[in-house]
């Protein structure tokens, strides 16, 4: 029952109904708290879901609480190269991102790159996510040439992983195009 009122939420969630999305994550994790064995590895998904909404209604701290408790729950319960650490430290480095707090969202964002560098293939799209929010740091603190290395590995994954139309890809071109110009 928790993952069907947590489907709905990301049903919900998927339509733009953020609140009503919230309400059926709070469900669903109150579920896999309360409710027979606890299962804390799948609350996790819900605590980033939470965060998730919280991003989306620009409450970075609210967001970050979630994001920072779902990854303290999948350091305990996953390998330490589990891509779902990496999407937890992904979305923490995003949120102090959005705080300006930069410095601290790098090192997140370094963490999980780290983390998804060890993970299979299927985790490259978001390593290239992950290598674009490090070039942006590095073009944001002036550092063009850092900054183009990483859209540059970045591209290079997206190019193998997803269509030549996607908007990860033409973002990430354009990333480049404009540092090119600056030359």
């Amino acid at each position: 029952r928790a993952w069907i009122e947590f489907n709905i939420g990301r049903a919900l969630d998927c339509k733009g109904q953020l609140k009503e999305a919230e309400k059926y994550y709070i469900r669903a994790y109150n579920r896999m708290i309360e409710d027979g064995p606890k299962r804390f590895k799948d609350a996790a998904h819900v605590l980033n879901s939470r965060g998730d909404v919280n991003y989306r209604h620009e409450k970075y701290d609210e967001a970050l609480k979630y994001n920072q408790m779902a990854l303290e729950i999948q350091e305990k319960c996953c390998p330490s190269d589990h891509v779902d650490i990496a999407k937890s430290l992904m979305n923490i480095g995003k949120n102090l991102t959005r705080q300006e707090k930069h410095d601290k969202a790098l090192d997140y964002f370094q963490q999980a790159s780290t983390v998804l560098e060890k993970c299979s293939p299927s985790s490259s799209v978001d390593l290239a996510d992950t290598l674009n929010s490090i070039g942006i740091y590095h073009e944001t603190q002036k550092n063009p040439k850092m900054a183009l290395d990483y859209f540059k590995r970045a591209l290079t994954l997206n190019a193998t992983f997803l269509p030549v139309d996607h908007k990860s890809v033409q973002k990430t071109k354009d990333a480049i195009s404009r540092l090119n110009a600056t030359k």
